[in-house]
């Protein structure tokens, strides 16, 4: 049954279904500082915005600065500027730096509108500060974002703010439909704590309602001493019960989750990179897939298929997404070995 479980949710991938974008003179031009807010501004935005990522696809944001004629070249026809904070990004710290000399006259929208979209921000465990890191990846994250672009849409191309609305509505259906799903399917993991690589992944962890007890890196891009390592190693089964990590970070820090895996521990792979370009809303979902492949991984027990019964219905209530204007398509969805 289990091989079941894993052979049906690692094929689903729900995925919306965009119209090609070929905005005219009339539309509106919209820059983005990571391409990971693609999908979402094409969801509200629709066939009337045209979608201009400051960042090429497969460049890491975190260390992404083009050349000044570049970036104003880019940026020259755009209304608005979608972007993610706080400090972020370099290319947002320049593009707010342009803007407040006057170099560029346009909407910007970021975390203070989101804040007031109603994100909840999170804490980083390791250094008190206010994570930037991953609140895309989450439905309400996504929900929050998705709000502000559509009043910064109106606010903008007054005329077509009823056809953002509608848009935004379809979406808000779709996520929601999504995080029913989860709901079902997360009772198995009820009492999980999980540790981190990174804080990518902080916000995902909340909103499945795991405990996050442990967290060996307070940024990404850091080196790992001896002593993290061992640290981590010894809090494993004490203060955690599976070390959860997306496939970009185990690109970074592979030599790291080997050592750890011989000595014993859980480890999830989300695969984050083949979701966060095209469909982040289903990160959350692959991380549950990802957790309930483990069997170190507490489950609530159910009697006469009744785990498989939950997978199903979650199955069901994602493929309603095509009602929303949603389809499926298939990819694989690895675990780490």
């Amino acid at each position: 049954m289990r091989a079941i479980i894993l052979v049906l949710l690692a094929v689903l991938v729900v995925a919306p279904v965009y119209a090609p974008l070929y905005a005219d003179s009339r539309g509106v031009v919209i820059a983005v500082t990571a391409p990971y807010l693609e999908p979402l501004v094409k969801a509200i935005g629709g066939e009337r915005v045209e979608v201009v990522s400051l960042v090429p696809l497969g460049v890491d944001p975190h260390h992404y600065e083009p050349p000044l004629s570049v970036l104003l070249d880019l940026v020259g026809r755009a209304r608005l500027v979608v972007m993610t904070g706080p400090s972020h990004l370099p290319i947002e710290e320049r593009v707010k730096e342009l803007a407040s000399d006057g170099y560029l006259t346009l909407r910007l929208v970021d975390y203070r509108d989101y804040l007031n979209a109603g994100l909840q921000m999170l804490r980083n465990p390791l250094t008190g500060g206010v994570n930037p890191h991953g609140y895309t990846f989450t439905l309400s994250g996504l929900k929050a974002v998705a709000r502000a672009v559509c009043r910064a849409l109106s606010e903008v191309d007054p005329s077509w703010s009823g056809y953002y609305e509608e848009n935004l509505r379809s979406y808000l259906q779709y996520l929601d439909s999504l995080a029913r799903a989860l709901n079902r399917t997360s009772e198995g993991l009820g009492g999980t704590r999980v540790a981190l690589l990174t804080p990518v992944l902080q916000y995902v962890v909340a909103e499945l309602g795991l405990e996050l007890g442990y967290l060996v890196l307070p940024e990404h891009g850091l080196q790992v001493e001896a002593l993290r390592a061992l640290n981590a190693a010894n809090s494993y089964g004490k203060l955690y019960d599976v070390l959860l990590v997306s496939d970009l970070e185990l690109a970074e820090y592979g030599d790291l989750v080997s050592q750890l895996e011989s000595r014993g521990v859980a480890v999830a792979v989300v695969p984050l990179s083949r979701l966060v370009n095209s469909s982040p809303e289903l990160v959350p979902l692959a991380t549950l897939i990802a957790l309930m492949s483990y069997r170190n991984v507490p489950r609530a027990p159910q009697e006469g298929g009744g785990y498989l019964l939950s997978v199903l219905v979650a199955v069901l209530a994602l493929a309603s997404g095509a009602a929303l204007g949603y389809t499926v398509r298939v990819v694989g969805l690895g675990k780490h070995r």
